[in-house]
């Protein structure tokens, strides 16, 4: 979970940096659609998740970890299970314009 002076230290208003922490609270309790701009400048609705129990592989198995996590933490992206296309996401936690309730 990110914290509000890491979020700040992007860049991010308070308030930005606000939605950004509650989105990523509330994604650890359920599946929640927000807008965010990709980096090609086009919107994108998501539904996302950290609930792990909500992360169903497209083969319909729960989503199981594999190896060893690649790299460290990147601060800037917000890491989501896309529920959708069943499958990892990111975006820039500057680009998230919307959360919806």
């Amino acid at each position: 979970m990110k914290t509000k002076p890491q979020l700040i230290n992007l860049g991010l208003t308070s308030e930005q940096a606000d939605k950004v922490m509650n989105l990523e609270h509330e994604m650890t309790k359920r599946a929640v659609v927000f807008v965010f701009v990709k980096k090609d400048g086009t919107k994108r609705h998501a539904v996302g998740t950290l609930d792990r129990a909500r992360m169903i592989e497209k083969d319909g198995h729960m989503w199981e970890p594999k190896g060893v996590e690649r790299g460290k933490e990147q601060d800037h992206l917000l890491k989501f299970w896309d529920c959708i296309e069943q499958a990892w996401r990111c975006c820039n936690v500057s680009n998230i314009l919307a959360v919806e309730e």
